[in-house]
């Protein structure tokens, strides 16, 4: 009787382990889809491109880390994830790229805009 009931334990047991082993078979993959493009741009070449989720991993995986990645066009270590801006559509980097102003640099310059002799300043 106590064999019997050992018994039932263990193929009780194992029947556990192998449902908990079938159901955790790992982290879902990574996504590699339109939805989840993101915009990067070399701070060296200045080449705007997009990477799925997916891509976006495989190259953290190869530059080491998140940030920079390779840019695949001049294949420099200098491509950063950017911002588009809502006014002109224009790419900038933001505030944590080394040397970069962290707003769109078409519609904030780091100086105003010099005006030219013959154009009058704007009309309040």
């Amino acid at each position: 009787m106590n064999r019997v009931k050992i018994a039932v334990g263990v193929v009780a047991l194992l029947a556990a382990v192998a449902i908990f082993w079938m159901n955790s078979g790992g982290a879902d993959p990574i996504p590699d889809t339109p939805e989840t493009s993101t915009h990067w741009m070399c701070h060296a070449c200045k080449q705007v491109f997009t990477l799925t989720a997916a891509e976006a991993a495989r190259e953290e995986a190869r530059a080491g880390g998140p940030s920079p990645l390779y840019c695949p066009a001049c294949s420099v270590k200098e491509a950063y994830r950017v911002a588009q801006c809502d006014t002109c559509g224009s790419y900038y980097f933001s505030s944590d790229v080394p040397g970069s102003l962290g707003r769109c640099e078409v519609c904030f310059p780091d100086k105003p805009r010099e005006r030219p002799k013959d154009e009058s300043p704007p009309s309040l």
